[in-house]
């Protein structure tokens, strides 16, 4: 117990990057590996946030949301607006290549149409399984922020934690 949780203490020093090969789309489409990243990054943050903070000091409180609390939820949102973001495109692209009835040789091949049909069908559940699972994973995201932000409240005294992330996170970009 005491080497895995030291093991898990050296990751997170080069755990300030996303993994390589995570961001592609068929982890959108079958995200066991982005699912496991995000759960990883909450565990080293967000899940063990009480202990740290009894580690450290009042004044220490900013830095520490700064240097370890921050790189994590920003790792994760970039992680979610990538398979948002490809599953957006995925849409708009459908939708630019809508074709109708009209548009099938059906002497040549009867069941052209209902193909069609049935793969843009396809296409349409894929694009809401994905939808779906990125929007539970935000949902996820925002209990556990507003969580860690009570945790830092009791601790270090109240201050616009959210504020200061979207500060620091989008403004060094």
């Amino acid at each position: 117990m005491l080497l895995k949780q030291q093991s898990i203490i050296e990751d997170k020093e080069s755990n300030n990057s996303i993994p390589d090969n995570l961001l592609t789309p068929n982890n959108c489409i079958s995200p066991i590996r982005i699912k496991r990243f995000l759960e990883y990054s909450r565990h080293l943050t967000d899940d063990s946030i009480k202990p740290h903070l009894n580690e450290i000091s009042l004044k220490n409180c900013q830095s520490y949301f700064e240097n370890e609390i921050i790189p994590q939820w920003k790792l994760r949102s970039q992680v979610l607006h990538y398979c948002k973001d490809f599953t957006n495109n995925l849409k708009h692209t459908d939708e630019q290549i809508k074709l109708d009835y009209n548009q099938f040789d059906l002497r040549t091949n009867p069941y052209a149409y209902k193909d069609y049909q049935k793969s843009q069908n396809e296409k349409n559940e894929l694009y809401n399984n994905i939808t779906r699972w990125v929007k539970n994973e935000e949902t996820i995201e925002n209990i556990i922020r507003d969580q860690t932000i009570q945790v830092l409240n009791d601790k270090c005294l109240y201050q616009d934690w959210f504020k200061l992330f979207k500060k620091i996170a989008y403004n060094n970009e």
